[in-house]
C-alpha cells in the first residue's frame, strides 16, 4: 500500500512542477460536472491468523463527480467531489477442523463478500498545463462510504474433496461505514472550453475494519473477524 501510495504522489509532485512553470491563465469555469464510470480490481487483507485473502475480485464504479476550482484564474487547483456507487468484492480462505466430523476435517473454506457502498470522496485533485489538449492530472484524498447491501457465500471442499456451497445470502457481518484513503493518476483530453475526457487509476485503501464488531464466522464461533478493504480501479469519464 505504501508503495503505490508513494508513486503516486511522486508523480503529482511532477505535476506540481509543471504547474509552478506555467502562467496563469484567463478565468475557467468554477463548478464542472460529469459522469465517470469504471471497474476494479477489490480485495481483502485479513488480520486474523490463518486467514488469507484469496486473491482479486472484479468491482464495478460510476458516478458523478464535481470537480471545484480553487482559484479562478488558474486551471490547476480543484476540490474534487461527487457521488459514487461502488460495487465491491473480496474473499478469504481458511482451513476448517471438526474433530467432530472426519469428512470435513481440515476442510479448505472460500468465503466471498459482495458489497454495495454509496460513497461520497474528499480529494485535492492537480492538473498540468495543457499540451496538444493533453493534460495529466492527479488526485489524493478520502473516501467516505456507507453500506447499502451485503451479500456472502461459503464454498468448502472436504477432505474426501466431496465440495459444499451454500447460496448467496445476507450477510450482517459487514460495517455499516467504511473509510479510504485514495490516491490516483491519469489524463485528460479537452475537446473544447470547459468540454473534457478523462482516465484515471486509483488506488484505496480502508483503513477502518471491514466487519463490524459483531462479525462471527460460522464455522468458528469464537473468531472475531477483522480485516481492511484495498482496490485498484480504473476509470473513464466526461466533464463540463
Amino acid at each position: 500500500m505504501k508503495k503505490c501510495l508513494l508513486m503516486v504522489l511522486l508523480l503529482m509532485g511532477c505535476v506540481c512542477c509543471a504547474i509552478s512553470q506555467e502562467e496563469f491563465i484567463k478565468p475557467v469555469r468554477a463548478v464542472s460536472i460529469g459522469f465517470e464510470a469504471g471497474s476494479s480490481i477489490d480485495w481483502l487483507s485479513t488480520k486474523v491468523e490463518n486467514y488469507n485473502h484469496k486473491g482479486g475480485k472484479a468491482g464495478v464504479r460510476y458516478g458523478i463527480p464535481i470537480d471545484i476550482n480553487l482559484y479562478r484564474t488558474s486551471s490547476y487547483y480543484y476540490f474534487s467531489t461527487g457521488l459514487k456507487i461502488e460495487h465491491y468484492g473480496a474473499s478469504v480462505s481458511f482451513v476448517h477442523t471438526d474433530p467432530f466430523n472426519s469428512a470435513i476435517l481440515d476442510a479448505k473454506v472460500t468465503q466471498t463478500f459482495r458489497n454495495i457502498y454509496v460513497s461520497l470522496p474528499t480529494a485535492i485533485k492537480l492538473k498540468s498545463p495543457e499540451f496538444h489538449h493533453f493534460k495529466i492530472i492527479g488526485n489524493v484524498g478520502l473516501l467516505h462510504s456507507i453500506l447499502v447491501k451485503s451479500d456472502y457465500r461459503y464454498k468448502v471442499i472436504n477432505t474426501d474433496h466431496s465440495t459444499q456451497s451454500l447460496k448467496k445470502l445476507p450477510y450482517k457481518g459487514v460495517f455499516v461505514s467504511k473509510e479510504s484513503v485514495f490516491a490516483g493518476i491519469g489524463v485528460e483530453y479537452n475537446f473544447k472550453a470547459n468540454w473534457k475526457a478523462y482516465a484515471m487509476f486509483n488506488y484505496s485503501y480502508s483503513f477502518t475494519n471491514f466487519y463490524n464488531k459483531n462479525a462471527e464466522n460460522i464455522f468458528d464461533p469464537q473468531v472475531r473477524m477483522k480485516g481492511n478493504l484495498h482496490s485498484v480501479e480504473m476509470v473513464v469519464g466526461i466533464g463540463f
